[in-house]
């Protein structure tokens, strides 16, 4: 089976053509096993739609199906352009979360048109600003569904200790019907962000697009930030626009590192 490795910000992923009717978990979670295998934060299948985009799977790096991921939306659409999955360079990504529209900017850059963030969903119960306890320690969070769920944390400092810590307390967290994806965030300016992120099923990523997606949004809500932010990761820059009627746009840029075959 031939391979690609791509990386958006160092969010880095393993992706294949082929079926997405097909259950890929297996593979996906030995596949992206760093120490005894290619090694990545998740795994996608592309699967050409020979009307006017691509069929995108995605899972997270434990094997466990993954609804959306934004920067591997954008490595994925950077790969069916290169190989010729599309004959455009502006198309749709079809995805368990819903459509996505993808624009390849450049040679490396890709844009995405991620709709509107949910914050008042029937089914999941979202919120800004509000107390949560885990442990011995208390924090100030928001939650919204970006495709997939996101709670934001501002800090003072980013500490990489709390991050490891914590996340994985609040990811599994009961308030959080499916879990949730943790984003620890320092404001610059307002139009700026550090971001550090502790990812449902991959643990902590050099960078997560939804997370800063969500992150910018809620951020934004509470009137912290403008509505086009400089997002700063531990991999690298993104960057997010917030429009006025909340659709948000993710870029940055998506990476082939090496391709293989397994």
């Amino acid at each position: 089976m031939n391979f690609t490795k791509m990386h958006g910000a160092g969010n880095d992923f393993v992706i294949i053509e082929g079926s997405t009717e097909i259950d890929y978990s297996s593979m996906a979670a030995t596949l992206c096993e760093r120490h005894y295998s290619v090694g990545a934060d998740g795994f996608m299948v592309a699967e050409s739609d020979k009307i006017d985009g691509v069929k995108m799977s995605y899972y997270n790096a434990d094997g466990s199906v993954g609804e959306m991921c934004g920067n591997g939306a954008r490595c994925l659409a950077m790969f069916a352009y290169k190989k010729g999955l599309v004959d455009c360079r502006s198309f749709n990504l079809y995805t368990l979360s819903g459509e996505v529209h993808a624009e390849i900017v450049n040679d490396s850059d890709v844009r995405i048109a991620m709709g509107k963030p949910e914050y008042d969903s029937e089914f999941e119960k979202c919120f800004f600003n509000q107390r949560i306890e885990i442990g011995d320690k208390v924090f100030n969070g928001s939650y919204i569904l970006m495709g997939v769920p996101h709670l934001t944390i501002e800090v003072d400092v980013l500490d990489k200790g709390v991050l490891l810590e914590y996340g994985p307390l609040l990811e599994k967290n009961e308030i959080f019907s499916k879990g949730t994806n943790v984003n620890f965030v320092q404001i610059v300016s307002d139009d700026e962000i550090n971001i550090d992120t502790w990812e449902r099923g991959a643990g902590n990523t050099l960078a997560c697009g939804t997370g800063s997606l969500a992150a910018a949004f809620s951020l934004y809500k509470l009137k912290k930030l403008k509505n086009k932010v400089k997002i700063n990761a531990p991999g690298g820059t993104l960057k997010v626009i917030i429009e006025e009627d909340e659709t948000v746009f993710l870029e940055g840029n998506a990476i082939i590192a090496f391709e293989g075959t397994v």
